[in-house]
């Protein structure tokens, strides 16, 4: 299976190479090509571009890239169920291409390797989908995962209309070859439309829709039965199913399905103001496997977001400011079952979980450019509430954070045939309010040690600064090279540190 999505990366690369070299258009200096491929406006806004049909004003250059990637991560302030650390490889390849008769196409592929090391209470993977109802025990360790990337999209404009979509679909597996041994299989397909109307001289009303389906299928099992430990269904805040706890046959499959909606009123391509808003909801449904399958919760997450962007332009110099506010609900629902000698029935359905996070943020946005470089500065500000509970048990956890930050992004052209882009950064994060009611678990002690753990992560304040640093240079009768090179110190005022590193090599053409 590996050998036949390689395959596939390798020919997507090459028709990715191809559409680059057959085009005949006039070829754009390095400078040029980098300004297009980095475009901060789009940075900036990039929710702009959850309606594909403005993927046609993305760029009014085509370009694509293939690049070898390695990150490794190191943490000493972690959430137990995420992990100590991270190793990846990865090799990418994406492309945005301008066709004759007003269309644009799009697609990437990628091919990713990594270890997430030392994961505790999870042995499930996409825990940000499963939410709490992942299978989880005190032992845990080190996941293998092998991830692989397509996506393909094409618009049209048509007189005053403009349509496009949008294909992607992730593959996932997991596994480890020690106790305990997890076995994950993830697919997750979505399909993405939009359409834009120009409604006068230069304003545009859009509107676009998501469609996403979800499968995990997973597998728990043991070589050593013999002292191995307690793996239990987990529902959040230190609680588990104690009926289908521990069983003998750990298997279970995930389902999810979810719609977003939204619409777009827009100024030239949202490069000069755009108001956006959107609605999406999400369910997912967790059954274990057995005779008959047994339906076990189900997490039902609804998502409201809506935001505004506006530039002004002075010369050589652009100005913009953002808004945006998210709003995220997850509630959880509960089945529970009894049995009788071999009759086994659902008695009860109940609504026990929930979880609301709400961020409002605020973005500036500075621009000074040159016919040989560019500048820009873009200082931001969020107030970020979380608030997880559980009815039956009374565990509550709710935060407020304040986020602060600030990132730079300076590009300059060192001659016809190279150029250099250096980018700075720096993130706070302060708790400003908490509340917080754990339930300490007599049965698992460990389990009380975890919610502990992760509690003091959760409310401790931090200060992350890094910088991103690339080269690019141009050789005759070869593709543009790069290389980049990105660091990354987290401190928390828990006297530990996360470090972070990353290092790319690749081509564009």
């Amino acid at each position: 299976m590996k050998n036949q999505y390689r395959n596939i990366v390798g020919v997507i690369s090459l028709l990715f190479c191809t559409v680059a070299n057959a085009q005949d258009k006039a070829v754009p200096s390095l400078y040029e090509s980098r300004l297009a491929q980095r475009d901060m406006g789009i940075v900036f806004g990039q929710e702009f571009y959850a309606n594909r049909a403005y993927m046609m004003k993305y760029s009014d250059l085509s370009f694509s890239e293939l690049s070898a990637n390695y990150q490794s991560d190191r943490k000493d302030a972690y959430l137990l169920q995420d992990g100590d650390g991270l190793d990846a490889f990865k090799v990418n390849t994406s492309s945005y291409q301008r066709l004759k008769g007003n269309k644009i196409i799009w697609g990437s592929a990628s091919y990713t390797t990594q270890k997430q090391k030392n994961m505790k209470w999870n042995e499930n993977m996409d825990r940000h989908i499963l939410g709490p109802y992942v299978v989880g025990d005190s032992v845990g360790g080190t996941m293998k995962q092998d991830i692989y990337q397509f996506t393909g999209g094409i618009a049209k404009q048509l007189a005053r209309w403009t349509v496009g979509g949008e294909v992607s679909y992730i593959a996932k597996s997991g596994y480890r070859e020690i106790d305990p041994r997890p076995k994950n299989t993830t697919s997750d397909l979505n399909i993405h439309l939009g359409v834009s109307y120009n409604l006068y001289r230069d304003y545009e009303l859009g509107v676009y829709t998501k469609w996403n389906k979800y499968t995990q299928n997973s597998s728990l099992q043991f070589v050593n039965l013999l002292g191995k430990p307690i793996a239990y269904h987990l529902t959040g805040l230190g609680a588990y199913n104690y009926y289908f706890s521990s069983a003998v046959n750990m298997t279970t499959i995930y389902e999810g399905t979810g719609y977003d909606v939204g619409g777009t009123i827009a100024k030239n391509g949202g490069k000069d103001f755009l108001v956006q808003a959107s609605f999406g909801q999400f369910s997912v449904l967790k059954g274990f496997s057995s005779n008959p399958s047994k339906d076990m919760s189900e997490l039902k997450t609804k998502k409201y977001t809506v935001g505004a962007i506006k530039y002004v332009d002075i010369n050589e110099h652009r100005l913009g400011a953002k808004v945006n506010y998210l709003l995220t609900e997850s509630r959880g629902t509960e089945y529970f079952y009894s049995k009788v000698g071999k009759l086994e029935q659902k008695i009860a359905e109940k609504e026990l979980y929930k979880f609301v996070r709400s961020d409002i943020y605020t973005s500036l946005f500075y621009q000074y450019s040159t016919e040989v470089s560019r500048l820009i500065v873009s200082p931001s500000f969020t107030i970020e509430q979380t608030d997880e509970k559980r009815r039956d048990t009374f565990a509550k956890q709710r935060f407020t954070y304040l986020h602060y930050g600030v990132e730079v992004d300076y590009m300059r052209q060192i001659n016809q045939t190279s150029a250099i882009t250096v980018s700075p950064y720096l993130r706070v994060r302060n708790l400003k309010e908490s509340t917080v009611n754990n339930i300490e678990s007599y049965k698992s002690p460990a389990m009380t040690e975890w919610t502990l753990h992760d509690l003091a992560v959760k409310s401790s304040n931090y200060q992350s600064y890094g910088a991103t640093a690339r080269y690019d240079v141009k050789f005759n009768n070869i593709p543009t090279m790069f290389a980049q090179v990105q660091y990354e110190q987290t401190r928390y005022n828990i006297n530990k540190t996360n470090s972070y590193i990353g290092m790319s090599l690749g081509v564009t053409f």
